[in-house]
């Protein structure tokens, strides 16, 4: 059952893997955090996972009266994404996604 709850630490790994898979085939492609944003103003930081796997993020920063999305993206399994051809191989031709 798809659960939505607070970030914790020990959610970082999967929460990049679903940053990096959700941007995989976008023109964000290259936007890859190889660790979680931390902020020191106030703070939203929520996943939707099954389990220990993240499926969905958001974080958003909040600054006084201000706010501001650091971070949103939603994945699901590369074997459920479909035959879509990918950014790389549009851009370079040299990959393919099976």
């Amino acid at each position: 059952m798809l659960q939505i709850r607070n970030y914790r630490v020990a959610d970082e790994r999967s929460w990049l893997i679903c940053r990096l898979l959700s941007f995989f085939d976008t023109d964000y492609y290259d936007d890859v955090k190889i660790c979680k944003t931390t902020f020191t103003n106030g703070r939203v930081e929520l996943v939707a996972g099954r389990g220990d796997e993240v499926l969905g993020l958001l974080d958003v920063e909040i600054d006084g009266n201000a706010a501001t999305i650091d971070s949103i993206a939603g994945t699901r399994a590369p074997s459920a994404r479909g035959s879509r051809r990918s950014c790389c191989t549009r851009r370079f031709g040299a990959c393919r996604r099976t």
